[in-house]
């Protein structure tokens, strides 16, 4: 059985559930939240919304604390996305299994020209929905949801895995990617014996760049 450690920097509640799936795989999870998600008010109205796209577990849970609607379809970027959409009670959901460009690839072969999406997302994004299907005459209406504040540095724990390595650190979005890379530089620069995992190629981006290496790409 594996005892590798995997440092886990994503928000909290998904960074204890990562925690939790590691260890039952045999690793040894080290949690560092680098950001912390702070819930917004909004007013939600859904009058001739046909859809609502979710491009990550903070903003499926954000957006249903703000509406009891849970009819509508739902169209999640990839499967931790629809999971939370999933487990907030959304009955109709569809995975892209992607990232914000697969997403806008599965709404572009799904929906009709003059479809109305609200996209439930944080205050920053990688990728700008609306803009992705602007040549496509479907609607993308933005709601922000929710905001994420860095968190600077890293827990006692982390900083001494990082020192002894190896750690395999995991990423689950390009923000994170870049949270991580800013942490580290704050620490004194990459460290040996760090590895990453990446839930996408936009994810790997920023890592790769700043000379984590290897980094793979979830399946």
């Amino acid at each position: 059985m594996s005892t590798e450690r995997i440092l886990i920097t994503r928000t909290e509640p998904g960074a204890s559930k990562t925690a939790t799936l590691a260890a039952q795989r045999g690793y040894s999870p080290v949690v560092s939240p680098l950001a912390r998600v702070e819930m917004l008010h909004a007013d939600v109205s859904l009058d001739a919304i046909d859809a609502v796209a979710l491009t990550s577990p903070n903003g499926a849970r954000a957006f249903a604390r703000l509406t009891d609607e849970r009819s509508l379809p739902v169209l999640a970027v990839g499967g931790a996305t629809a999971e939370a959409a999933r487990e907030a009670g959304f009955t109709e959901i569809t995975d892209a299994d992607s990232d914000a460009a697969g997403l806008a690839r599965l709404i572009s072969d799904r929906m009709m020209p003059g479809t109305r999406i609200l996209h439930a997302r944080g205050e920053i994004v990688a990728r700008d929905l609306s803009g992705l299907l602007a040549g496509h005459g479907i609607l993308v209406l933005p709601l922000i949801v929710y905001r994420t504040h860095a968190v600077s540095s890293f827990t006692e724990a982390a900083r001494a895995a990082l020192q002894q390595g190896p750690v395999i650190a995991t990423v689950h979005s390009p923000g994170g990617a870049n949270r991580l890379v800013a942490a580290l530089e704050a620490l004194g620069g990459i460290p040996a014996g760090l590895f990453a995992a990446a839930i996408s190629p936009a994810a790997a981006e920023p890592l790769r760049a700043a000379g984590i290496a290897p980094v793979e790409i979830a399946d």
